[in-house]
């Protein structure tokens, strides 16, 4: 037998049904609200970490540091030297090739100019005009005294009228001279010892670092040179390179017996000393951002504790660093 839903009974379900409806919507709602807030609290949250970890990376931006051969070795032992005192925020490297630096070794006036911001000695370095061993250039300057004008006529264009050593510049007829050619070339600081340009050498400028100096005038029987010290002695058994002829220079007999001996540490200990008119000595620097709370404080470090180590490296000090140990 059927049974049929009264109209009363009928009203009361149905208002039943759409106030549990309501309320299953309103929590329904209420939960997309929540997650809604709770996905923008991780959004934020992760916002946060990202801005942390940039200001992270930022702090512990590494220093990177652009040296000319000679004086990587030297630049080698400050970064281990550094490093192993400081955290990993405050660390140093060599900077890769034909990359930006934040700091760099300079040699020259004319190179510290040019990259235009601060810089500041920390050594000074001698520059020694050489050829190959037993070669025709060897063997025609072995026997001649040669002072700083006589060196200039030989290594320079210089006007005929300044040419008071004709016996000297005729002998260099017929040679070659080879000289660096880059921004970091130990040869503009020669030219500036001699009060030229370096437009003014005589020769070939060999692009690219100047160790290539060195092998340029291996192969030329003809070939004079010069470099910084630290590329004509090896820096491990403190006597000159294999194929290496320093010139007959004229200067006084400390210095001369310091040649001779072919010791490094010898010659430093003597060129510090005694100066020679026909050795050019230059300043080595660091060029940097001085407003850089980073770079300064490293440039800091190098004339307290990395000076330490100039000789070991075929440097010499600065007059103030020799006054003061005194």
């Amino acid at each position: 037998m059927k049974k049929f839903v009264s109209q009363q009974t009928f009203s009361r379900l149905s208002k039943r049904t759409s106030s549990s409806t309501f309320g299953l919507t309103k929590k329904f709602n209420n939960s997309n609200r929540n997650n809604a807030v709770l996905s923008n609290v991780r959004n934020l949250v992760a916002l946060a970490i990202v801005a942390m970890m940039n200001v992270s990376m930022m702090c512990a931006q590494n220093i990177a540091i652009k040296a000319p051969a000679f004086a990587q070795p030297l630049v080698e032992q400050w970064i281990k030297s550094y490093n192993d005192s400081h955290s990993a925020s405050e660390s140093v490297s060599l900077a890769a090739k034909n990359a930006e630096a934040d700091i760099q070794i300079t040699v020259s006036e004319q190179q510290a100019k040019q990259l235009g911001q601060s810089n500041i000695v920390f050594g000074r370095y001698a520059i020694l005009p050489f050829a190959a061993a037993g070669s025709e250039a060897a063997r025609t300057f072995g026997n001649k005294k040669l002072n700083k004008t006589r060196l200039a006529h030989i290594y320079f264009n210089l006007d005929e009228e300044e040419d008071e050593f004709g016996d000297y510049t005729d002998s260099h007829k017929g040679m070659t001279i080879y000289s660096g050619n880059s921004q970091a070339t130990v040869a503009n600081s020669f030219a500036e010892y001699f009060g030229q340009q370096s437009t003014a050498f005589r020769g070939k400028r060999i692009q690219g670092d100047d160790r290539f100096v060195n092998l340029a005038v291996s192969r030329d029987q003809k070939g004079l040179a010069l470099n910084a010290v630290s590329n004509l002695y090896d820096l491990n058994s403190r006597s000159l390179r294999e194929g290496i002829q320093l010139l007959n220079l004229d200067v006084n007999r400390r210095v001369q017996t310091a040649l001779n001996d072919n010791n490094l540490d010898e010659l430093i200990s003597v060129l510090e000393e005694n100066e020679s008119d026909a050795i050019a000595i230059a300043n080595i620097g660091l060029s940097y951002d001085a407003q850089n709370p980073q770079t300064a404080e490293f440039v800091s470090w190098v004339l307290t504790e990395g000076v330490k180590y100039n000789h070991q490296f075929g440097l010499l000090n600065t007059k103030v660093d020799l006054q003061a140990s005194k």
